[in-house]
């Protein structure tokens, strides 16, 4: 049944986003060479295109080249379907799991290796962070933003509600429990405002996760002396989504909200409080406008004297694909221009993406949007994005399988934690004793004394 599934998945997919791509099909047109790119980053899209026209009309039209530019909010399964045909642009934005397999199999192409970017990439300032941008000690693909989350909420809610400080403006909270007490005093059921959102059909990595990656030291306890997982921390802030259901300040269909309906209903009014990247800015102010005054905080901790540094990553990460290794020096300049300062500057100015190196903005560089100014503050430099972790073969359900079954009623969260640390630290000692873990190395990139 799954390959008759997948095969019919290739062919509908294929049909509509393949045609015209892949390599030297669209190498020429009219002596143009044209370099397809495919994203899901649909938040960036508005500026990507207005990027890329005024690229076709000047530099690249003097270069002869032309970049085509195709979103898609199901980008990771194109990219898999592609890749299975054959059939891959000239770049792509894989995520971090299918990156490795891409570069194995040599599908996506070392930057270095391709003519006119070698010395480009050597001078280029970022971070080369290994099994990220960087892969057996050859490079493929440069850092040029960053992003971050926090806590998105409504600030006309607030006030309305007399959740403010002395000054009269809305204040969020700070902790956990002040949380779960806000989103509570923020519910109207009769006008049809609750006071949190939480998108769980989106996944707990950008809804929970992130945004929460200041709750503690760790959310997940990995013991490297004793070799043993705890995911306690994990299921107890998930708890706090659980409790905010139970008193009624959840926004109702958690099990099946998205990540896009969360948003435009917080764009609606009729949501106090949800976890947000700082994507979420674009999203916001160009796709799901918000009709309120709204702002970011840092994601509430369990406790308030807690100080841990708030979520980030790099990002930025376009791949070339072998198919656009073919195209040269031509791919090259693309590649030059996707990662200039020019391009870096203006997605700073709409309030879109986040500089990983402020000094590759221009000197006259200025965002208008609070928002985004709000979510640039957070960037935490004692965050450790390129921290590694042990790679595990967990047999049995994950954590967001296990999460739903919480939310089910199947299985209370001791039992979650008891199950998941059982497994995982179970994989850990299997894995260390087949030699598959270098504990000694994954201590010194991340630290720990």
């Amino acid at each position: 049944m799954k390959k008759i599934l997948s095969v019919a998945l290739s062919a509908v997919m294929l049909t509509g986003l393949i045609s015209g791509c892949g390599g030297n099909e669209t190498a020429n047109k009219d002596g143009v060479t044209t370099v397809e790119i495919w994203s899901g980053d649909i938040s960036a899209k508005q500026c990507w295109m207005e990027l890329a026209d005024e690229f076709n009309n000047g530099e690249g039209k003097e270069k002869g080249i032309e970049v085509e530019f195709k979103f898609s909010s199901n980008h990771g399964d194109e990219v898999d379907v592609a890749t299975q045909n054959d059939q891959l642009p000239d770049m792509v934005a894989p995520s971090f799991l299918q990156i490795a397999q891409m570069v194995k199999s040599g599908d996506i192409v070392a930057l270095e290796d391709i003519e006119g970017l070698k010395d480009y990439v050597a001078n280029y300032k970022t971070e080369k962070i290994e099994d990220q941008n960087t892969y057996n000690g050859k490079v493929y693909s440069l850092t040029t933003t960053t992003m971050t989350a926090g806590l998105i909420y409504n600030k006309d809610l607030f006030k309305e509600a007399g959740i403010v400080d002395e000054n009269g403006e809305a204040k969020p909270p700070a902790t956990l429990d002040e949380m779960v007490e806000v989103a509570k005093k923020l519910t109207n059921e009769d006008k049809g405002v609750y006071g949190y959102s939480f998108p769980l059909s989106f996944g707990t990595y950008y809804t929970l996760w992130c945004p929460a990656r200041n709750v503690a030291e760790d959310l997940t306890i990995i013991d490297y002396d004793n070799l043993t997982y705890d995911y306690t921390p994990w299921f107890k802030l998930f708890d706090y989504m659980v409790k905010m259901r139970d008193d009624g300040s959840l926004f109702p269909g958690a099990d099946t909200l998205t990540n896009d309906t969360s948003r435009a209903y917080f764009s609606e009014g009729l949501v106090g409080m949800m976890p947000g990247m700082s994507w979420d800015v674009g999203v916001l102010t160009t796709q799901f406008i918000a009709d309120c005054d709204w702002d970011v905080a840092p994601f509430p901790r369990f406790n308030e004297e807690d100080d841990y540094p708030t979520y980030q990553s790099p990002g930025g990460l376009f791949y070339i694909t072998k198919n656009g290794a073919a195209k040269g020096e031509k791919i090259a300049e693309v590649y030059k221009w996707l990662t200039s300062s020019e391009v870096i500057t203006r997605f700073y100015e709409k309030g879109v993406k986040i500089p990983y190196d402020p000094e590759m903005l221009a000197e006259d560089a200025k965002c208008d949007v609070p928002q985004f100014e709000s979510f640039t503050k957070l960037v935490d430099d004692r965050y450790k994005s390129n921290k590694i972790s042990p790679k595990l073969s967990i047999e049995g359900d994950n954590t967001d399988t296990l999460m739903k079954k919480i939310w089910a009623g199947d299985m209370t969260t001791d039992e979650a934690i008891k199950d998941i640390n059982t497994r995982a630290s179970a994989a850990f000692k299997k894995a260390y004793d087949a030699g598959e873990v270098d504990i000694e190395h994954i201590k010194e990139v991340n630290g720990i004394q």
